[in-house]
């Protein structure tokens, strides 16, 4: 069987709600299946047009990176099979942000206190549009490329991308903590990754240029 040296992220949350994270190195052991990653709804979505990067055996795992590869593949079998939501009021909506403007302030909202914002590069940035709920919390979809990273010494848990979603408002969300980025006004959410077909196909666009 064959492996790899891998640096998981671990994540441990204290008796006030606070993650905290640290990396371990061990050797992994690589089985394609299990690895593999996919993108499809949630059991429980909170927006019905969403779907999500699991692992796909195991979806309760966190994946908050992947190399460009994992996505590629991911991509493509999502974006092949994709079949079109039915027509709600509650489906999201996605409108492209320009980060070549303003990219180092975006940057900075976007990482965490405790991430380094040296060789790191936005690719894609969009926003949420929720029909009907004007006073719902609002949420960006960011997608971080980690320019230094070696993509020979990594998981699907570690990954030269970084995808996640960042939001404005109280540091505490009504089903999570988040975690402050380097903007004051502006949190980061370290959970799986959520979107639309629009925010995917987007995505599947920038990584095969």
């Amino acid at each position: 069987m064959s492996y790899i040296l891998t640096r998981t992220p671990h994540q441990k949350i204290n008796n006030k709600g606070i993650s905290s994270q640290w990396e371990g190195k061990h050797v992994h052991f690589v089985d394609e299946k299990y690895d593999r990653l996919e993108i499809c709804g949630p059991k429980s979505p909170k927006n019905p047009n969403e779907d999500r990067l699991f692992v796909r055996k195991v979806h309760v795992s966190q994946n908050r990176c992947a190399s460009k590869n994992e996505l590629l593949y991911a991509l493509d079998e999502y974006l092949s099979n994709y079949k079109p939501y039915p027509e709600s009021k509650y489906n999201l909506d996605m409108i492209h942000i320009d980060h070549n403007i303003n990219h180092d302030i975006w940057l900075k909202r976007c990482l965490a206190r405790d991430e380094s914002l040296n060789n790191k590069k936005i690719i894609l940035l969009m926003k949420e549009i929720k029909k009907n709920r004007s006073k719902d919390r609002i949420w960006y979809k960011v997608v971080i490329e980690d320019i230094n990273y070696d993509e020979n010494y990594g998981s699907n848990r570690n990954g030269r991308y970084i995808l996640r979603s960042v939001t404005r408002g109280p540091i505490k969300d009504d089903y999570k903590p988040l975690t402050n980025s380097y903007d004051k006004d502006y949190r980061v959410d370290h959970s799986t990754i959520g979107s639309t077909y629009k925010f995917w196909l987007e995505l599947y666009k920038i990584l095969q240029n």
